[in-house]
């Protein structure tokens, strides 16, 4: 949904601020989750990635490497999405975005 990757593009600003100490897209469906954590002291961060097109019997993750500076480009991307998707209805709703 549309404000999952709100969500998820505030806290990729908020983990950049080290105003949270991760950032993860869960949506209501369970086959994708994604979490963006720090590994160490030096801006390296850990992505992993759960994605499976049959929840119930299907399994599939990896992880990878990132830093610091990729994080305005991820929250730009996600930003962009909601550009041209925006949010309809009452967003009041859906609750927080953070």
């Amino acid at each position: 949904m549309v404000s999952d990757i709100v969500g998820f593009a505030d806290r990729c600003d908020d983990l950049r601020e080290k105003r949270a100490e991760a950032a993860e897209l869960k949506p209501l469906e369970p086959e994708l989750k994604v979490l963006i954590r720090p590994i160490d002291r030096f801006g390296h961060l850990s992505v992993t990635v759960h994605i499976t097109p049959e929840h119930l019997t299907q399994s599939h993750s990896f992880e990878y490497g990132i830093d610091q500076t990729y994080l305005p480009e991820i929250s730009g991307m996600c930003r962009k999405i909601v550009r041209a998707y925006p949010l309809r209805g009452d967003v009041s709703r859906r609750g927080p975005s953070r």
